[in-house]
């Protein structure tokens, strides 16, 4: 009788509210509903980094999601062979879910042995392609000559996200041969085929200073790690060293016997590496000027070097189609990477030190993995040689120049 008497006396209001607030609440979180398809099916999708699903085989067919309002990261995976041919396919949509909301979409997911975004540039060969130090925005060097006359050029600052142009630097006949970031993202430098080395103000786009001394065509250029130097490399044989505050040339290097087309700082600062026509890559002392090594396993012109992040090794590329990474301490050659059937004009070290990227005159850029010593994957997309590559300082993307007048984005790794 007490627990009757007890329940007689709670107010009918309070009952009604009992029954009526999972509906209100139910109500005020309705979730909205993504009907959701993948091109190729069956992918693995994730919201905001969590794994939910896997779409259906068949990509007429969709699965659905039902989320809270809200804005989200819709990403699906589809990891087939990961060999040569680049067979990892990924897909990727930002969006907005709203209360009650229904939304249908497919997703053409895309390999990544294919450009994530391709920038035309009609003033001239894509020549140089540079990321800066954060990776959101690139350098690009575009020049175009005929019988030694310039017929076009560009130096362009562009925004990878939205392939936009941010910024252009000079005239429209401002014929860059070679570009290159300060580590810091504040300053550029080029390199003209009138032997000068131009430094440029990121944020104004104007002209810092204009360096003289070159003879030829200058093909390289660099920053020192602390962003105070810059080096050249030219046709003209020579390397030369700039102190950057003062606008003076501080030295030469001289000994190659042939055009000198690439030039990097070791990441210590310390040392200078250089590659040239003359079949030889060459290691300096800063400090000095004077030559400490000779890497002599190369059959013909040296187009392209670079040093290791951790200083230790370096890899050049030939016309002889190699790619070759060597000791630096030793001279000795390390490893040898063919497959290239052509010239290889352009090579670039991974931020882990363990793949190395290469782009070729046989209209292909390679990625090769150093610790296997095997073909990561094969970029085909290009339709003229491939004449700059830069990996990204995250190691996760590629971008390329191209005589075809391109520069193309790669994916290396899964975003």
């Amino acid at each position: 009788m007490i627990k009757y008497s007890l329940m007689w006396k709670i107010p009918a209001a309070a009952i009604l509210l009992c029954f009526l607030w999972p509906l209100a609440v139910y109500a005020g979180e309705e979730k909205g509903i993504i009907r959701l398809a993948t091109e190729p099916g069956g992918a693995e999708i994730y919201v905001d980094g969590n794994r939910r699903m896997t779409t259906p085989s068949d990509p007429g067919d969709t699965t659905t999601l039902r989320l809270d309002p809200g804005k989200y990261r819709i990403e699906a995976k589809l990891a087939q062979e990961k060999g040569p041919d680049g067979r990892a396919f990924y897909g990727r949509r930002d969006m907005e879910v709203k209360e009650g909301s229904e939304i249908k979409f497919t997703l053409v997911l895309r390999s990544l042995a294919e450009p994530v975004r391709t920038y035309e540039d009609n003033n001239g060969f894509a020549v140089s392609a540079a990321f800066g130090p954060e990776g959101r925005y690139a350098l690009s060097g575009a020049c175009e000559r005929r019988i030694e006359r310039i017929r076009g050029g560009s130096i362009k600052l562009i925004h990878l996200e939205t392939g936009k142009t941010v910024r252009t630097f000079g005239d429209d006949k401002e014929c860059a041969l070679c570009m290159a970031f300060d580590p810091e993202g504040k300053l550029a430098l080029s390199g003209s085929p009138e032997g000068t080395v131009t430094m440029w103000n990121i944020e104004s786009g104007g002209s810092v200073l204009t360096l003289n001394g070159h003879q030829g065509d200058v093909r390289s250029v660099a920053f020192s790690p602390d962003g105070r130097l810059g080096l050249s490399g030219s046709d003209d044989k020579t390397v030369r060293l700039w102190d950057l505050e003062k606008g003076e040339e501080i030295r030469t290097f001289a000994g190659h016997e042939d055009r000198v087309r690439s030039v990097a700082f070791s990441p210590d600062g310390k040392k200078v590496l250089s590659a040239s026509w003359d079949s030889t890559v060459r290691l300096w002392d800063l400090e000095t000027g004077e030559e400490i090594r000779t890497f002599t396993d190369h059959k013909f012109q040296v187009h392209s070097a670079a040093f290791s992040p951790d200083g230790q090794k370096a890899v050049s590329g030939s016309s002889d189609k190699t790619v070759k990474v060597w000791d630096v301490e030793t001279g000795k050659t390390l490893q040898t990477f063919s497959g290239h059937d052509d010239w290889v004009r352009a090579v670039a070290f991974g931020p882990d030190g363990e793949c190395v990227l290469s782009g070729s005159d046989d209209k292909t850029a390679r990625l090769w993995d150093l610790r296997t010593g095997e073909l990561i994957r094969n970029y085909t997309d290009h339709d003229g040689w491939v004449l700059s590559a830069d990996i990204s300082p995250d190691g996760r993307r590629a971008i390329t120049g191209s005589r075809d007048k391109t520069f193309k984005l790669w994916f290396l790794k899964m975003p």
